[in-house]
């Protein structure tokens, strides 16, 4: 118990100490820089921090640097897709007349020529219009003898006009069912020198050479050797898979500005890294909406020269070019992938030394599957981290 004799002088030493203690430290943070003395870098006004990476990490990690780009503001639809044969660039392969498979001399995926021989068959059809082709022309070189005696003799005026009149007659009937009969070979699916060396020889064989009517690739052989076959019977599917379609199921919310002739991407899925993507074009788009899904059908041509798209593949397609309702002008971008959201804030890094890289929030705007707009926090001609920024962001969150 302290008594009222020394309680007074306790009080007043305490005050003291208390002033002096807020003086010593006002003090300190008040203490003027002596010469000589260092100061860091300030950062930016927006910079969150500078990190310092290893070179180490920068030799193992590919890291590809971008600016700021002026872009269009148009939107992008990711959409499913299936690839599928163009159907403008595919032939099936009917036998044209009954008989019986003698030959096969394809298989599938072999590339043909066009009037390529795909089969032979043997076939009586095929032999009775030989015959009656062999009958015909015989009848010709009659008629075209009698003919060009019949002008002979009616120059020296021997016969009557009226005679001679019907021998022209004669051998124009004759030669109208030549021709005749030479279309009908044809239609045979026997060749202009399939159908000469019928008439070189003279004799008919019933052989029926089954051609390719396009250049392109087998995609389907049905023919099996020692088959009877009709007429309408298709043995090959023969295709061009330089060119086909990818088959979209739109929407109705969206179908409204798809248009013919957009740009279309389209998305191949690899076993490993980014997909490969090819180039391409809405070809055409259905009148009616599916009942059930209430989506319309897109089809998309695709040049598929290498042939990486095989049909019945499930891809993805990128619409592009569609523009954005509220955006008539260009705006500064980034790739999308430049950008990451940490704790609600957009964080990019500005490369600002061979291994340092500022941590930046930025104001961001508009955003497509491969863009976003950049509204503040970065200027023009800053060096910004694309692909590989990744690994920037995993050493920012460890320190």
């Amino acid at each position: 118990m302290i008594s009222k004799k020394h309680r007074m002088p306790l009080i007043i030493g305490t005050l003291v100490l208390s002033l002096a203690t807020t003086l010593a430290v006002k003090k300190i943070k008040h203490r003027p820089t002596l010469p000589g003395s260092a100061h860091p870098s300030a950062p930016s006004q927006d910079s969150v921090k500078v990190l310092h990476v290893s070179p180490e990490i920068l030799r193992d990690y590919s890291l590809v640097t971008t600016q700021l780009a002026e872009v269009s503001p148009t939107e992008e639809i990711l959409l499913p897709g299936r690839v599928q044969k163009d159907l403008t660039q595919t032939a099936m392969v009917t036998a044209r007349a009954p008989g019986r498979v003698t030959k096969i001399l394809v298989k599938e995926t072999d590339d043909v020529e066009l009037g390529q021989v795909l089969a032979i068959l043997q076939s009586t059809e095929v032999a009775q219009a030989q015959s009656a082709h062999l009958r015909t022309l015989l009848r010709f070189g009659l008629a075209r003898r009698q003919r060009a005696r019949s002008d002979d003799l009616f120059r020296h005026q021997i016969v009557s006009a009226k005679d001679h009149e019907l021998a022209v007659m004669e051998f124009q009937s004759v030669k109208s069912e030549l021709e005749a009969s030479r279309t009908q070979l044809e239609h045979l699916n026997l060749s202009k020198v399939d159908i000469r060396q019928l008439e070189k020889k003279g004799t008919h064989s019933g052989e029926l050479k089954i051609r390719s009517p396009i250049a392109g690739t087998v995609l389907e052989r049905k023919a099996v050797l020692g088959q009877s076959v009709a007429a309408e019977d298709a043995l090959f599917t023969v295709g061009n898979l330089d060119q086909v379609w990818i088959v979209l199921d739109v929407y109705e919310k969206d179908i409204s500005v798809m248009k013919e002739g957009m740009p279309v991407e389209v998305l191949i899925p690899a076993s490993e890294g980014a997909p490969e993507i090819l180039k391409a074009k809405v070809a055409r788009i259905a009148q009616e909406f599916d009942s059930a899904t209430r989506s319309a059908k897109v089809w998309v041509e695709v040049k598929n020269e290498e042939q990486e798209l095989k049909f019945g593949q499930a891809v993805s397609a990128r619409i592009q070019g569609i523009q954005h309702p509220d955006l008539d002008h260009q705006i500064q971008a980034l790739p999308l992938e430049a950008v990451h959201k940490i704790e609600g804030d957009s964080i990019l890094f500005v490369k600002v030394g061979d291994t340092d890289f500022e941590a930046r929030k930025v104001e961001t705007g508009w955003t497509s599957d491969r863009w976003v707009e950049i509204k503040s926090g970065v200027k023009t001609g800053e060096t910004v981290i694309s692909r590989g920024s990744f690994i920037l962001k995993s050493e920012f969150l460890k320190n």
